[in-house]
């Protein structure tokens, strides 16, 4: 239930609840293993996370739908396990771009106080699955108008998906 209540609602608490059951060297072997070696050091140079900038950047959240795809880290079954949560978020941003019925298992993120928004994900295209990332972040600070967030993972997300479709 917290697992779920992480990854589909992107509930903070449970993220937390989690991440404190867990043994540090748990966490440390799965960072180390996705390449994120800066990640421990700045947790052990910051024990009390003080000025830690813990966000994910677009290459950091395909390694991540890479290792899951391929389970490199987690046993075959508890990959998909994962992944079979996560097929239950909400369909929206980058999805939106995707053709019905494309299954397309994925994470969005939002940090309010940078203006940034991110999906990421795997597009089950049959006999051609792909990895899709797509982070968008306001320059300016000053809030996007309505929708127009939504327009750009669309469009980006749908170009990206009619390509694959059709390359041969």
């Amino acid at each position: 239930a917290l697992l779920r209540a992480s990854l589909v609602d992107s509930d903070n608490t449970a993220h937390f609840v989690l991440l404190r059951n867990l043994d540090p060297t748990e966490i440390e072997d799965i960072y180390t293993h996705l390449g994120f070696d800066d990640v421990i050091d700045a947790l052990k140079s910051s024990p009390n996370d003080q000025g830690l900038d813990n966000r994910i950047t677009a290459k950091r959240y395909t390694i991540f739908f890479r290792s899951l795809y391929n389970a490199t880290f987690l046993s075959p079954d508890s990959a998909q396990k994962f992944l079979t949560i996560l097929k239950d978020a909400p369909q929206e941003y980058a999805a939106v771009g995707i053709e019905n019925g494309t299954p397309y298992i994925h994470k969005t993120g939002i940090r309010v106080d940078d203006l940034v928004w991110a999906d990421s994900g795997i597009v089950y295209l049959p006999g051609r699955p792909y990895l899709l990332t797509i982070m968008i972040q306001k320059k300016d600070g000053i809030m996007p108008k309505d929708g127009e967030v939504e327009r750009i993972f669309e469009a980006i997300s749908r170009e990206i998906y009619q390509y694959v479709r059709e390359v041969r």
